[in-house]
């Protein structure tokens, strides 16, 4: 039975095959930025921050790399700190309000009690958002492409054990759903083997 890949190991693949599907395309030089790990006392102290608990995964990918830049070519996915992070920070927050707001437009104001019963219908075989009945703005925000895509953790409480799904939601509230922050970057690769018909 093969051994299952670190968050290392699972990181250094990602950027090894973006580069070379890059180059494929005739750009050079296009490794995703990964950065210096994050400390485990910074990683508790954005934890204290943001006032949530980091799903394990999210915190074994922190210790590897503080952040990426250019995940799927185009995302940031945050750290907890540095010039990117910020950057992508004030994007998510940007983007947590507009999507908040045309969420009320539709549904009233957005309350804990309406929230909870709104995503109470939650149906994650449904294409798009709204109609997953699921409300981002709650939601634990860790990747953007500063365009109104987003990588987000489902549940916004996960307990500390917990692995919750991520969601991605594209600029049209289209969703992607993976079953771990692992699956997503295990799928990410498999993608872009078979893409550059590279065997597994």
């Amino acid at each position: 039975m093969a051994t299952k890949a670190s968050m290392a190991e699972l990181v250094e693949g990602v950027c090894d095959l973006i580069e070379k599907d890059r180059a494929k395309t005739g750009i050079a030089n296009a490794r995703p930025t990964v950065f210096p790990a994050a400390a485990e006392k910074d990683i508790r102290a954005f934890e204290k921050k943001m006032q949530r608990r980091f799903p394990p995964s999210y915190v074994e990918f922190l210790k590897v790399t503080n952040g990426m830049m250019g995940f799927q070519r185009v995302f940031i996915l945050t750290g907890v700190s540095g010039e990117d992070t910020e950057k992508a920070a004030a994007d998510i927050e940007k983007r947590r309000q507009l999507y908040t707001a045309a969420w009320e437009k539709k549904h009233g104001k957005a309350t804990e009690a309406t929230v909870t019963a709104f995503e109470e219908k939650m149906d994650l075989s449904k294409a798009k958002e709204d109609d997953a009945h699921i409300f981002p703005g709650n939601k634990l925000i860790f990747g953007t492409d500063l365009l109104g895509s987003l990588f987000y953790f489902l549940d916004s409480d996960a307990k500390e054990s917990s692995e919750p799904k991520v969601i991605w939601r594209n600029n049209l509230a289209q969703l992607v759903v993976y079953d771990n922050l692992r699956t997503m970057f295990e799928r990410t690769i498999n993608v872009l083997r078979k893409r550059l018909g590279i065997q597994a």
